[in-house]
């Protein structure tokens, strides 16, 4: 379909390496993620886990992606397509990515990648595929206060809301390394955001090109609407192009958050655009991950 091959194509042009702090882009321009955040406090996100690919002998920060096990890492298969395991590299337990790591972090090799068995790669994209992938660690990673198991919603459903149901304050967030605007470097600390999941009706009317996808359960579709401001236009706070394997976390009347999905794309402009952000469904995946952990 023309949407798909023109989101795509968008998508992959703004692949990254973070070089020196920096986020660049296929084009040589600057690249932002979670906009309009806010820093994480530590022991907040534990599951939260950086990914680094081997380039010509150095470590790029590449995406997010969550500790499932000890010894597995959840992300999205475009994080990790066409690379071998031994030049991918995770960490948990960080905070801040730059500067002397804290006790509890961690740097861990990967022995193994698990994607999709649907997927080839000459025919992947990041959307309309089974963008998933499970690494396998070397060793397992050490539990402490700030390397946890994320634990797996059983039922997203329960957080969808309408303009009808929408309750003050959101019940979702994400985490991850980026810009909070585009003339930033990429920030030290782990940021984070809040949102909700939108049921379809509400989603296509921003994104209308999403309807099939959505109908057939394969994302969920967030935004942060503030429907209190005057303009009653939402306030977009989310990851942009293609910062695979940032997790959407969901708490159910406060409680601890739970794993709901995957980040596999973003708006043009974060800070300005009113399109939803796509997030890869993990319900619907429940008997893969199960099979593979």
């Amino acid at each position: 379909m023309l949407w798909l091959t023109l989101i795509n194509f968008l998508i992959l042009l703004h692949d990254i390496l973070l070089n020196n702090g920096q986020a660049i882009d296929s084009i040589g321009t600057l690249r932002k993620r979670i906009a309009n955040g806010e820093e994480a406090q530590l022991f907040e996100f534990p599951f939260q886990v950086a990914i680094r690919k081997n380039y010509d002998g150095s470590w790029y920060l590449e995406c997010g992606g969550v500790l499932v096990a000890p010894d597995k890492v959840l992300t999205t298969y475009s994080c990790v397509t066409r690379t071998k395991p031994n030049n991918v590299r995770v960490s948990v337990g960080v905070l801040n990515m730059f500067g002397p790591p804290n006790q509890y972090e961690q740097t861990i090799y990967v022995s193994k990648i698990y994607r999709h068995e649907s997927i080839k790669d000459d025919q992947f994209e990041v959307l309309g595929s089974h963008n998933i992938a499970v690494l396998t660690l070397i060793t397992p990673a050490k539990l402490n206060q700030n390397v946890q198991i994320a634990r797996l919603a059983e039922n997203v459903s329960k957080y969808l809301e309408t303009y009808e149901t929408m309750e003050m304050e959101p019940r979702c967030k994400m985490s991850g390394w980026g810009y909070t605007d585009r003339r930033n470097l990429v920030p030290n600390t782990l940021q984070k955001a809040s949102t909700r999941i939108v049921d379809n009706k509400l989603c296509q009317q921003w994104w209308p090109m999403v309807k099939v996808a959505l109908e057939e359960g394969m994302y969920l579709c967030t935004m942060d609407m503030n429907v209190y401001e005057s303009s009653q236009k939402p306030t977009l706070r989310g990851p942009c192009f293609g910062d695979g394997g940032t997790p959407l976390l969901c708490a159910p009347n406060n409680d601890k958050l739970e794993l709901v999905g995957l980040g596999i794309s973003g708006t043009i402009d974060c800070s300005e655009s009113y399109l939803p952000v796509l997030y890869l469904n993990l319900s619907m995946y429940r008997d893969w991950l199960s099979d593979k952990l």
